[in-house]
């Protein structure tokens, strides 16, 4: 059963996501990826007002224009969370065919597609598909390009991340001696059904499970 969505509670709702990447060993690869877009920033606050005109004959026998104006209606925009995880492709280290034992980086982007602040938080371990072992998973958390934060298998959650802010994540990823020519080797990061690589695996409600440690997903702000 799939959940319905509610844009409108003021809470921000929290929302989990994924996106599987797929090389062929010594091959290229393609992915499916996700259009972005950003709402009216939370808290904004639009007011709307209807004027008219119209004509009427008073008892002179004359007739008048009249000119009317409704009352404001207020409305604030509410909290809206939003989350992507695209692929940014995979690295040999050794450069070349991919062969047994090379060093691979598959790397991701998480990105806050929501109107407001949030934070993320960043599983500990992937799924492997293929001959190949992971590492720990590592994270640029300021944006300079190198990977200095370590995620702990328990996963890790960021601080506030604004509005079309991201987070770039790295797995490590060694080919195993026991990798032949022709083999697929996959990295997941996250867990959200269908796992399939399609739009349906981002940005979804995070429910009815709840909150996951296997799940790239949204995290309120503490304010």
């Amino acid at each position: 059963m799939k959940p319905s969505r509610n844009f409108f509670a003021h809470k921000l709702h929290q929302y989990r996501f994924l996106l599987a990447a797929a090389i062929s060993l010594g091959g290229p690869f393609t992915l499916v990826m996700p259009s972005l877009a950003d709402g009216t920033p939370a808290g904004t606050v639009i007011n709307n007002t209807a004027t008219a005109e119209y004509n009427y004959v008073n008892n002179l026998g004359v007739n008048v224009l009249n000119k009317t104006t409704s009352n404001t209606v207020t409305i604030t925009v509410a909290e809206i969370a939003g989350i992507t995880v695209t692929s940014q492709g995979m690295t040999d280290t050794t450069g070349g065919s991919v062969v047994s034992n090379d060093l691979l980086y598959y790397d991701f982007l998480i990105t806050n597609v929501g109107n407001d602040p949030t934070r993320f938080f960043i599983p500990g371990k992937t799924t492997i598909t293929g001959p190949a072992t992971a590492g720990a998973i590592t994270a640029d958390l300021d944006g300079n390009g190198t990977f200095e934060t370590t995620i702990p298998n328990a996963g890790f959650t960021t601080g506030s991340i604004s509005v079309s802010g991201f987070v770039k994540v790295r797995v490590p990823v060694t080919v195993n001696l026991l990798a032949t020519p022709g083999s697929n080797i996959s990295v997941l990061l996250g867990d959200t059904g269908p796992n399939d690589n399609s739009n349906t695996t981002q940005n979804q409600p995070d429910s009815p499970d709840g909150s996951n440690t296997t799940e790239v997903r949204t995290v309120d702000n503490s304010t």
